[in-house]
């Protein structure tokens, strides 16, 4: 699931399930559809220069409620001191952004967030 919400614009999850249906990782399940349900059904793009690692993807979006910013680790390990550059237009007057699942505000400095990022994180931040 993070690997195609990273690399396109899904409005919809389709779960093939039986009665059984068990992710084996109920708790990773529920941190990845809590920031679906955080991220705008809207078209983004992605910024491939903006991560300091590789692996690890990020997603802008300009929508009527304001900027967001997705952030992806689709690599198989943790991630720790991930460096993502906000764009350009929004490096001007911002202090900080909101992490929308915890609702905690990040310090931006110089542009950039530092990030620590679980196996398949997905992260969605309010850009004021």
């Amino acid at each position: 699931e993070v690997k195609g919400v990273a690399n396109a614009d899904p409005y919809w999850i389709g779960y093939l399930a039986s009665n059984s249906f068990n992710t084996g990782a109920p708790q990773d399940l529920r941190r990845f559809n809590a920031a679906y349900l955080a991220w705008p059904a809207q078209p983004s793009l992605k910024v491939p220069t903006a991560s300091s690692t590789s692996g690890v993807i990020v997603r802008d979006m300009v929508t009527s409620a304001g900027k967001f910013v997705a952030v992806f680790n689709t690599d198989t390990t943790a991630k720790t001191g991930v460096q993502i550059t906000l764009s350009a237009t929004r490096m001007g007057f911002v202090s900080s952004v909101q992490d929308r699942v915890t609702l905690q505000n990040l310090p931006v400095t110089a542009g950039k967030i530092t990030l620590n990022l679980q196996v398949a994180d997905f992260k969605v931040f309010y850009v004021p």
